[in-house]
């Protein structure tokens, strides 16, 4: 089984309505993201390819950074409780329609020290 991996960040905005009233989360904040798009299955045998990084990375660019880049988490439909949970789920409901052979999602907030891993059923 082979396992590859595509990257990428994007800048947004959210609150989280759950959070208790007077929680910093609670006002309207931003963060760096970093999201790790991981595909597996066999690599082609002629090819010896299981997907072009190209197309991973094209397939990223148009589904999901452009959809959440420099935008307001908790306006975009799915995401109106904008934890890193929810939109590891939401990532991984909005790509896995192009991207059969995706296997999980891993979202880092670099400067909060903070990961959420989604590892998508079989």
């Amino acid at each position: 089984m082979i396992e590859l991996s595509q990257s990428f960040t994007f800048e947004a905005a959210h609150f989280l309505p759950s959070a208790p009233d007077g929680h910093h989360n609670r006002r309207i904040h931003g963060h760096s993201f970093t999201v790790d798009i991981v595909v597996s299955g066999q690599a082609d045998a002629d090819t010896g390819i299981l997907i072009h990084f190209e197309t991973l990375a094209e397939l990223c660019k148009t589904h999901l950074h452009s959809k959440l880049d420099h935008q307001f988490l908790n306006d975009i439909q799915g995401l109106e409780i904008p934890t890193l949970e929810n939109l590891c789920l939401w990532i991984a409901k909005t790509i896995r329609p192009y991207l059969p052979i995706l296997k999980e999602v891993i979202i880092y907030r670099p400067s909060c020290g903070q990961k959420c891993r989604y590892i998508v059923p079989l």
